[in-house]
């Protein structure tokens, strides 16, 4: 199969919204932390939603600092959605995306998002 070069965020949000749009999905975001003798991962958020959208998210400084993510969560017991929103920290010029069959992986500054269609 045969890599795309994606060289900006904005590029990054419209592929996103053309794979993920409206599907019911999976999300998790980890951080991971190194130090010297061993890894530690943690959890930061969990659930089950219907995609929304993305959108880049600029710090004051005029620089691209998060993919923020909103999802419209799954109906809950009381009958009522709710949204969900997430963020993942990134460096623009170092984010590394990985699309599965199944599943979207995004990796930026130690955080872990997986975004698994259901």
């Amino acid at each position: 199969m045969e890599q795309e070069q994606i060289t900006q965020l904005d590029e990054l949000v419209q592929l996103l919204d053309d794979l993920l749009r409206d599907r019911d999905l999976f999300v998790r975001l980890e951080m991971f932390e190194q130090e010297e003798t061993h890894e530690r991962e943690y959890v930061l958020a969990q659930f089950a939603g219907t995609y929304d959208l993305c959108d880049v998210v600029i710090g004051e400084h005029g620089e691209e600092i998060a993919l923020e993510f909103l999802f419209d969560s799954m109906t809950s017991n009381d009958g009522m959605q709710e949204s969900q929103s997430i963020a993942i920290p990134v460096d623009p010029d170092d984010v590394e995306v990985n699309i599965l069959e199944q599943a979207i992986e995004i990796e930026s500054r130690g955080f872990f998002l997986t975004i698994q269609m259901l």
